[in-house]
């Protein structure tokens, strides 16, 4: 009975690609701002996104499977300094175990909230801290849509990634919109949330955000890796990687 159980788990069951756990679903993660389903958010918006095992969102999944199955191959022989921002916890563990990744983690650190020791304090949008070229690899994940001012942020983290790095900066973007709204007179929290789907977020990023990064001097290779995965990874089907590198 316990192999057809396990059978059974195998075929129809969630299987978190990070924790390994087999479950019935993943848990609802997202806010359910009208303005997700309105434009048809990608990476937000209340959705079945959190292993109910490890706590990961799809958006962490979907990372640590590029780095895992396309990213790291490729890198087998090389040493690589990675700067990892406001760092998830499954993919900070993954990452900080890698035999040939010198790990740096960094967020801005505000009050209330738990930061491990090995978190530097850093704002992405003035890092004088880190010299020019430091970093093969860099990750911010869903960070740049709480910035103020994101060509800032995406000019020092251009300017601190080498020549030949990688620098994967994701956030939530909706399909249905052609262009970011980013207006500086929508301030309190519940305004941020009818207008950017939640209330920290400070603008709502739309189809043109590959040209965004590029203003900030990066070439941009956009890939969908969902496809090739199977439904019980709870990825996000719509959900592209944005991959840059410094012109």
């Amino acid at each position: 009975m316990s192999l057809i159980r396990e059978l059974y788990h195998r075929l129809f069951w969630s299987h978190c690609p990070i924790c390994g756990s087999r479950f019935k679903k993943y848990l609802d993660g997202g806010t359910d701002a009208p303005v997700w389903i309105e434009l048809h958010g990608v990476g937000a918006g209340r959705r079945p996104s959190t292993c109910p095992q490890c706590g990961s969102s799809d958006r962490e999944r979907l990372v640590y499977l590029y780095l895992k199955d396309y990213f790291l191959p490729k890198q087998k022989k090389e040493h690589i300094k990675c700067l990892h921002i406001a760092p998830e916890r499954q993919l900070s563990f993954f990452l900080s175990r890698q035999t040939n990744i010198e790990y740096n983690a960094s967020d801005k650190r505000a009050e209330g909230y738990y930061y491990p020791d090995n978190v530097q304090d850093i704002d992405i949008m003035s890092m004088p801290e880190i010299p020019d070229n430091t970093y093969d690899l860099v990750i911010c994940n869903h960070v740049l849509e709480h910035v103020p001012n994101d060509i800032t942020a995406m000019k020092e983290l251009r300017r601190i990634i080498k020549y030949k790095g990688t620098a994967i900066l994701q956030v939530p973007y909706a399909l249905k919109l052609q262009k970011t709204i980013d207006n500086p007179t929508i301030t309190t929290p519940e305004a941020r949330f009818k207008a950017y789907g939640q209330n920290d977020h400070v603008r709502l990023y739309g189809m043109d955000y590959p040209k965004r990064l590029k203003e900030a001097g990066f070439y941009v290779d956009i890939e969908n890796i969902t496809k090739k995965y199977s439904k019980k990874r709870g990825l996000n089907k719509d959900e592209n990687i944005f991959i840059c590198h410094k012109l």
